[in-house]
């Protein structure tokens, strides 16, 4: 009987405590918010649970064994609980959680940071355990989250892979030796003895080709002279109408007697004329050049464009020499 129970209690010291290796359950809530960091929340929501799924010390529970023993969604019961630790760890007390974790996201005020709210809920001890705040860029919320995770578990940091070894240096070949050239015989028609003469080069190997002439859609002249022309033509119609406008409000207005406000819109009339005809010949001065440029473009020589810009004491000068 002596050798039964020294042998029962070394089984139970190998043995140890029951349950000390077992993982610790933990009931993760979604992480809320509001409709401006909707879009973020899917992601997040993903790389804590991810996170917590890695740890051999913590084991997840489902959303739907977390639902099954609450009489309304997860989220609605956090919220009734309003923060409130005790509430909070009912929840999880009859589906066997140890931890119960939850939290929100929200912007900072300048919108350019996600603000995070991590809370750890004790079940057994029925309070917080612990707290955690950060702000990060959007770019990098996935991993901080599940930085934030870590530390508020207690999850070792992961271990980086080792670095690869770098490839073998390949050798290279060592270039054999040149062979002599053989000097250049004289050609036909060259005597011996007398230097030859300079033969041409090929301007197709050492030449360069004379540029082409720019296409009329791509000179900039072409395009601005017609752009000039089109909007001059456009303000003046504009001024047309507008002067016609006057003339007619001059006449109705003569017609009842009133002839200092008649005068004063036949003045104006004057005016918008006068600027519709500077810009009907402005604008049209203008296409006629576009039209110029594009003929030269099509027929003339490379070059034959040349634009200028000229400065000296009294001021600068534009200019643009054609050579047809």
């Amino acid at each position: 009987m002596r050798a039964l129970g020294w042998i029962l209690v070394v089984t139970c010291a190998l043995a140890g405590p029951a349950g000390a290796d077992e993982p610790l359950l933990v009931a993760a809530f979604p992480l809320s918010g509001d409709a401006d960091v909707a879009e973020y929340l899917p992601g997040l929501n993903q790389s804590l649970r991810a996170q917590i799924r890695k740890s051999s010390a913590h084991l997840l529970l489902t959303q739907e064994k977390l639902g099954e023993n609450m009489l309304m969604a997860p989220a609605e019961n956090l919220a009734f609980c309003a923060g409130e630790a005790g509430c909070i760890a009912d929840m999880g007390g009859e589906a066997g959680v140890a931890l119960i974790l939850y939290g929100d996201v929200k912007w900072s005020f300048d919108h350019s940071k996600l603000l995070f709210h991590l809370v750890l809920v004790d079940v057994a001890q029925r309070a917080q355990a612990a707290e955690k705040f950060d702000q990060v860029a959007p770019g990098q919320a996935t991993d901080r989250i599940a930085g934030l995770v870590r530390e508020i578990l207690g999850i070792p940091e992961p271990i980086p892979p080792p670095p690869k070894p770098a490839p073998p240096a390949v050798a290279t070949a060592t270039p054999a030796p040149e062979k002599p050239t053989k000097p250049e015989e004289p050609a036909l028609g060259d005597s011996p003895g007398r230097p030859t003469a300079a033969r041409p080069v090929s301007n197709s190997v050492t030449g360069h080709a004379p540029p082409p002439a720019p296409a009329f859609w791509e000179n900039p002249w072409t395009w601005t002279a017609a752009g000039v022309g089109l909007a001059s033509l456009a303000a003046a119609t504009g001024l047309g109408v507008r002067s016609q406008q006057r003339q007619d409000d001059a006449a109705r207005l003569a017609a009842t007697g009133h002839h200092p406000t008649a005068k004063k819109r036949l003045t104006e009339a004057e005016d918008f004329a006068l600027g519709a005809n500077v810009l009907f010949g402005l604008g049209g001065a203008g296409l006629a050049t576009a039209v110029v440029l594009v003929v030269l473009d099509l027929t003339a020589e490379p070059d034959a464009i040349q634009p200028g810009l000229a400065c000296n004491r009294m001021g600068c000068g534009a200019s643009l020499s054609l050579r047809f």
